[in-house]
């Protein structure tokens, strides 16, 4: 989607292969019906199964759709496993009776959402089955096991059993002590509250695992591929392999580095192990953004941006992100308000004052360069946000740019910095894909505002240029300072720095 302010999305096109793609039918075939559609497949004592699909054309004439399977069964220990019939049919197999239920056609969004409720429960994805799951198994003891598509997991309470698949992507072990393993493919595990322990696993060596233990005493252990590792509160026993960073966060946390690669961020108080001279960086880990930010939304939300937060406090960068919202606050500047996004693949920030306040999004949408706004004109800064907002979304990992929870509330803190200090680059650029020809969505060119740019920490070809610390001996830059960029962050992890800001563009000058 394109990006307007005051709402300046992360990039919903970060979702791993799930963009619908347009489907024009031939003269003999019926005209699909446009808007939303609900069917009931099954409707039985403890097991609901419906599909809702969504249909809708674009400007140019095409018809797109997506569709969502709902699996829900009751309070009560179930087994349920999915797997690939045929080309055009799916199977659950729940309680040991068949559910076939419709494959989509390629060209549609689709995805599998499984909710077990209570009871200890098994959910099994077969690993022929290539379609995005969500799976939330809710209270007990349970079991989950993905297969070949894109994967988010919510264990709930209880010391759950989580293994990603060959499909790579993000699971939550909520409550309780979870063992956790990543699979073949790119994933985030965050353990949350609990002695958890934490498994990259194997797989390619050029894919990205992060390991988050957040609240707990809590082990984790790195695999191949490039490895994160992030301790969070707790005493944590870190374990590296291959090319890994280490963030300790607080506790008294034991790192056993093997190579002499790894980035290990960590206190004076913990325990390094390690084999010849790694890049150890000792540190304060600092209650950072309590004051700058508020967070409103239900208990597991609150406890999952706490956890993010945690991991940004145990990185320098981070650290310093938090520290600068808590210095924005003042007679003016109110906290920035944190709360659930409800779009499953993107976060947003809002620049919020009194100006924009008055304005519907439309209006807001055609005053890209308004200094009212926050926008840079003639080198001077606009107006500041005095009451911003951030829509986070803490179960997504955009595997595409290997974006984490904690990369995409640092890329909206980044917005934040621009908001509270009326730095906002103005204008905005067509995108072009690799090929250079223009990329489009539904029918229409797609245009990517500057501060999407500016957020990741990347230049600006014939942007507004500015001195952010009013020093007459550097030079205006289109760019922020690095510790408030995107891309600031990734450097400091090791991880391969951002390029572009939709997937499919060709890549910037870094």
């Amino acid at each position: 989607m394109n990006t307007v302010l005051p709402r300046i999305p992360l990039g919903a096109s970060d979702a791993p292969t799930l963009a619908p793609q347009p489907e024009t039918p031939s003269p003999s075939a019926p005209t699909p019906d446009i808007g939303q559609q609900t069917h009931t497949l099954f409707n039985e004592a403890n097991v609901l199964i419906k599909r809702e699909v969504e249909t809708w054309q674009d400007s140019a004439g095409n018809y797109h759709s997506a569709s969502m399977t709902h699996i829900v069964t009751g309070d009560q220990a179930d087994n349920i496993k999915i797997t690939a019939h045929d080309s055009r049919t799916l199977t659950a197999i729940i309680n040991g009776k068949t559910y076939p239920f419709p494959m989509p056609e390629s060209t549609d969004l689709h995805m599998i959402n499984i909710e077990t409720q209570g009871g200890n429960d098994s959910v099994v994805i077969g690993p022929g089955v290539k379609a995005p799951v969500r799976i939330i198994t809710g209270d007990g003891n349970d079991r989950v096991k993905t297969g070949a598509g894109y994967a988010r997991v919510n264990g709930g309470s209880g010391n759950d059993s989580i293994h990603l698949g060959s499909g790579g992507g993000i699971a939550l072990g909520g409550d309780g002590d979870d063992r956790m393993r990543a699979g073949t493919g790119s994933a985030v595990l965050s353990g949350g509250k609990g002695n958890d322990v934490l498994h990259a696993g194997k797989g390619a060596n050029h894919r990205l695992v992060y390991l988050n233990g957040d609240q707990g005493n809590d082990q984790l252990y790195a695999g191949a591929g490039i490895n994160v590792l992030n301790g969070g509160r707790g005493d944590d026993k870190l374990v590296g392999a291959r090319k890994t960073t280490f963030y300790a966060g607080a506790g008294h946390d034991v790192i056993h580095s093997t190579s002499k690669k790894d980035r290990i961020y960590a206190k004076a108080s913990d325990k390094i192990h390690h084999n010849g001279p790694s890049n150890v960086t000792f540190m304060e880990v600092k209650n950072v953004g309590s004051k700058g930010l508020k967070i409103e939304g239900k208990p597991e939300f609150i406890d999952a941006v706490q956890d993010v937060l945690d991991q940004l406090r145990g990185s320098p960068v981070g650290q310093r992100m938090l520290e600068q919202m808590d210095d924005f606050v003042d007679d003016i500047r109110s906290p920035v308000t944190l709360r659930e996004s409800a779009d499953m693949n993107a976060s947003y920030y809002y620049f919020r004052n009194a100006y924009s306040d008055a304005l519907s999004a439309w209006q807001s949408s055609q005053f890209q360069s308004e200094s009212e706004l926050g926008y840079i004109k003639n080198e001077v800064p606009g107006a500041v946000a005095t009451h911003a907002e951030i829509e986070l979304q803490t179960f997504h990992f955009g595997q595409q740019l290997s974006t984490t929870p904690m990369l995409a509330l640092q890329h909206e803190l980044a917005h934040a910095f621009n908001g509270a200090t009326g730095t906002y680059q103005p204008g905005n650029q067509q995108a072009f894909g690799l090929d250079g020809s223009p990329i489009e969505r539904y029918g229409q060119p797609v245009f990517v505002n500057n501060v999407e740019y500016q957020a990741l920490g990347l230049a600006i070809e014939d942007g507004e240029l500015f001195d952010h610390d009013n020093n007459p001996l550097t030079r205006p830059t289109t760019l922020n300072p690095s510790p408030f960029t995107e891309n600031a962050l990734r450097q400091e992890m090791g991880v391969p720095l951002r390029d572009r800001y939709l997937w499919d563009e060709a890549p910037h000058a870094v």
